[in-house]
C-alpha cells in the first residue's frame, strides 16, 4: 500500500544529523514529486571533507565521514540531478528526475 502523501511534496530542506542523511534521502525521495527539490545543508562540513584525515579533529570525524559518504552516494543516484554549491558549509541541491 502506497502512503497517501507519496510524491506530493515539491521541496524538502534537510539540516539534521549528518550520519543519517542517506536514511533521510531514501525516505524523502518517495515523498518528493518528480521535478521537486531536496536540499541538504552542511555537506562540505566546514571544508573538512577535503582535509587529510589526520588534520580532522577527532570529535568531528564521524560527521565528516558521513558527509563524504553521502556526497559520493548522491552523485551516483540516478533518481536525482545533483549540484553541490559551496555556499556556507555547502549545499547539495538535488532535483528528482525518477
Amino acid at each position: 500500500m502506497q502512503p497517501a502523501n507519496e510524491g506530493s511534496f515539491d521541496f524538502a530542506f534537510i539540516d539534521a544529523d549528518k550520519e543519517n542523511y542517506l536514511n533521510y534521502h531514501e525516505r524523502l525521495i518517495k515523498l518528493i514529486k518528480i521535478g521537486g527539490l531536496l536540499v541538504y545543508d552542511n555537506t562540505l562540513w566546514g571544508g573538512r571533507v577535503s582535509w587529510p584525515e589526520e588534520k580532522v579533529p577527532p570529535h568531528t570525524r564521524s560527521g565528516r565521514n558521513a558527509a563524504i559518504e553521502f556526497n559520493k552516494t548522491i552523485t551516483n543516484d540516478s533518481r536525482v540531478e545533483f549540484s553541490l554549491t559551496s555556499v556556507g558549509d555547502g549545499l547539495n541541491i538535488c532535483r528528482r528526475v525518477a
